[in-house]
């Protein structure tokens, strides 16, 4: 009997924790079910598989030491090869993310067993021909409890945190040659290991150090790896921004010189109607007719603050946030500035038309608040407005004060840019943005802060 639960409970401690590592970094919404579901039937498997290890391996006394190396490594490749199936089908995510989660998971299993090997050879050597004779358990049950718990810590924090930054369609090919060299390792690992004897000396003591320094090795490129592709992915990412600032400095510069252009002539138009009416009895077309005037007289004549970039994109704003019915507040208190009137074009232009967009998805009371001012060295940007829903990203818990821009998915169709050229922009100047959702409330709030003196920094 304690046989058997020697070698189910040392299996179920090999084969375990690294599906669970596989579903960690993977937010709730990735999940074709419950996380925590997807977990428990993953665990309740491994159990099973490590009850049946026992009953398939059977211990005959005349079973030769390979034979009994290679029918353990072969069920254990084929309970991998399902639950990495039962992994690939639970989480709904590419891939490439998914098989960089998968080797990563790997390289954790292939250390445990390699520093178990390593440490009983120095201890001594093997004194029995078990799969699990009662040192290698006892050394599975210290790695794991040694290595598991950092291993948690580094899918939660680091690789849950910053797995939507890999882009590996920019590194195709780094990721394919070091996910082959870690297959081929893999494959080295169990042949040897297959063909082996148990009782080998020479193997486990002089051959396991060189697979521990390959396995370093492999680990310092999957590091350097992962921060190429966030390099690559944040260069390419900010070339596109640069590119879309470009084209929406253009769009909304010209929208705006089209709105005030429309507006005058609107005016011209109206004041002869009004004219006109004033011969006739139609008194209540006139009354109408005189607030358009007085609303589009409002609009052009509304002066914010002595910048002219602000003002003319606080005129524009408020001119489309009237004709949405949205109740509009702007204050602003600045002059001229050290930054390019293109970057404060892309920057509160993105930050209004979220705003719009939000108060547009709302049913009724729309309404945008805006707070422009300098505040010691830095100019600082508040803008408050409705909002029925926000789309997290589940890389950060919402309610926990602002949060970056990853925090967010675009609502819009195709997707969109907006948060995150707000952020680029304001790191050019040394300044930082944030985004917070308050769910009472319904309000999404966004704060800028650009440093206005970029020599102190």
């Amino acid at each position: 009997m304690g046989l058997y639960l020697r070698h189910s409970l040392g299996f179920f401690l090999q084969l375990t924790p690294c599906i669970e590592l596989c579903l960690i970094p993977f937010a709730e919404w990735m999940f074709v079910c419950r996380k925590r579901l997807a977990m428990i039937g993953c665990a309740v498997f491994c159990a099973a598989a490590s009850a049946l290890f026992p009953v398939v391996l059977f211990y005959p006394a005349d079973t030769k030491l390979l034979s009994l190396s290679l029918l353990a490594n072969l069920y254990m490749l084929l309970m991998l090869l399902i639950l990495v199936a039962a992994f690939f089908w639970i989480v709904r995510d590419s891939a490439e993310k998914k098989l960089f989660v998968v080797f990563l998971t790997l390289l954790y299993a292939m250390t445990q067993y390699v520093l178990a090997n390593l440490f009983q050879a120095i201890l001594g050597g093997r004194v029995s021909a078990e799969i699990y004779s009662p040192m290698d358990f006892t050394l599975y049950v210290v790695t794991t409890l040694v290595m598991f718990p950092l291993m948690v810590l580094l899918m939660w924090k680091v690789i849950r945190n910053y797995l939507g930054e890999i882009d590996f369609q920019n590194i195709r090919r780094e990721f394919g040659a070091t996910i082959l060299l870690s297959l081929l390792y893999f494959v080295m690992l169990m042949v040897y290991s297959s063909i082996t004897p148990l009782d080998y000396q020479l193997y486990w003591w002089h051959l396991m150090p060189t697979f521990l320094f390959t396995l370093v090795v492999l680990g310092i490129f999957y590091w350097f790896l992962f921060q190429e592709s966030i390099h690559k992915r944040k260069e390419s990412e900010y070339q596109r921004t640069l590119e879309i600032q470009r084209l929406q400095y253009q769009n909304i510069t010209r929208e705006m010189e089209n709105a005030s252009r429309t507006r005058h002539d609107a005016r011209h138009y109206l004041l002869g109607l009004h004219e006109m009416l004033e011969k006739g009895e139609t008194d209540g077309m006139k009354e109408y007719l005189s607030n358009i005037i007085e609303r589009v007289d409002h609009r052009d004549n509304e002066f914010y603050c002595e910048n002219q970039t602000i003002n003319g994109l606080l005129q524009y704003y408020a001119g489309l946030a009237h004709d949405g019915d949205i109740r509009w507040e702007a204050q602003a208190d600045c002059g001229e500035l050290p930054i390019q009137a293109t970057d404060l074009t892309v920057l509160l232009g993105n930050t209004l038309e979220n705003a719009l967009h939000a108060c547009r998805a709302v049913k009724t009371g729309g309404w945008i608040r805006v707070q422009i001012g300098q505040i010691g060295g830095s100019l600082v940007i508040q803008a408050d407005n409705a909002c029925a829903k926000v789309y997290p990203s589940g890389r950060c818990q919402l309610g926990e004060g602002f949060l970056p821009a990853e925090a967010f998915l675009s609502g819009k169709l195709g997707g969109g840019y907006g948060l995150r050229s707000i952020t680029l922009t304001a790191q050019k100047y040394g300044g930082d943005a944030g985004f917070r959702f308050d769910e009472e409330t319904k309000t999404f709030t966004s704060r800028i802060r650009m440093n206005l003196h970029p020599e102190i920094l």
